[in-house]
């Protein structure tokens, strides 16, 4: 699978029917309803039902039916093409994004995102300078711009000054 992206972590076995139990590791849980196949243990599966309660997803794949053979399924990851995302067009990965050039609205190179932390009300950014790493919230008023052609980030240079700190 080209471009493969880690979706789930399994979990465990759940029942006897060879169901598991997927701990999701997207934000985007409509991928799931996306696929039919996944890839596990460099393996390909056709996805015979999934369903979503709890927070979790429980996945019943082809030619596995039993507990015993889901259960070398156990803590391993799972994966699908990244072009099942169906991303709207203002949504990228962070891996998308790493390694772009950092700049102020008159073209200045501040740095290079090298990194982004996630805490779950907002993504931070860090960006590496010459001397040391800045960190600042995702916001569209400090991050003005993402263009993917050329690499580059825009930020907003007063606002991003008032909310960036020194790591």
């Amino acid at each position: 699978m080209t471009n493969k992206i880690e979706i789930g972590k399994v979990l465990k076995p759940q029942g006897i029917k060879g169901e598991i139990k997927v701990l999701p590791l997207t934000n985007v849980l409509s991928v799931f309803d996306n696929i039919d196949e996944l890839e596990i243990l460099n393996n390909f599966y056709k996805i015979k039902s999934c369903n979503f309660r709890e927070g979790m997803f429980y996945i019943k794949l082809e030619n596995v039916d039993t507990c015993n053979q889901a259960e070398i399924f156990r803590d391993k990851k799972v994966y699908t093409n990244k072009e099942n995302l169906n991303l709207n067009t203002d949504t990228f990965l962070i891996n998308d994004i790493l390694g772009f050039n950092v700049v102020n609205q008159e073209g200045e190179q501040i740095g290079k995102l090298v990194q982004v932390d996630q805490y779950g009300a907002v993504d931070n950014f860090v960006i590496q300078l010459i001397d040391r790493r800045l960190s600042a919230p995702f916001l569209t008023s400090v991050f003005c711009d993402i263009n993917f052609d050329t690499k580059i980030i825009t930020i907003n240079q007063s606002r991003f000054d008032e909310v960036a700190i020194c790591e």
